[in-house]
């Protein structure tokens, strides 16, 4: 599945292993976007508190967590969303690259 790019404003949730010993992530939302897979984000708690977090690596749903530094991660959500519209583009591609071959075919005069 290919990467989905991070837009100011996105959703995603924060993990903070030695901050927060629940196993329920934080709410975040992304405030700058240094590349595919680095953010800045404002981290809210649990107790409502929020807080500045400056490059987090945001991981994208096929790589693995990392152990031992805070990540984000795309809501459960907006992955499906992803895999739902890829699959609709991709669908939508295939339709108009057979059209483009249908209409080559009608426009080559026959030999």
């Amino acid at each position: 599945m290919p990467a989905t790019s991070p837009t100011i404003g996105r959703k995603v949730w924060y993990w903070d292993r030695s901050r927060n010993s629940t196993n329920q992530a934080e709410d975040a939302t992304v405030v700058f976007v240094h590349s595919d897979t680095c953010v800045n984000l404002r981290v809210t708690d649990h107790n409502g508190d929020s807080r500045p977090v400056h490059r987090v690596y945001l991981r994208q749903p096929d790589a693995g967590a990392p152990d031992a530094v805070p990540y984000c991660e795309w809501m459960p959500y907006e992955v499906q969303q992803h895999a739902k519209n890829s699959a609709a583009n991709e669908t939508a591609a295939k339709e108009v690259r057979e059209a483009i071959v249908a209409v080559k075919a009608a426009l080559t005069p026959d030999q």
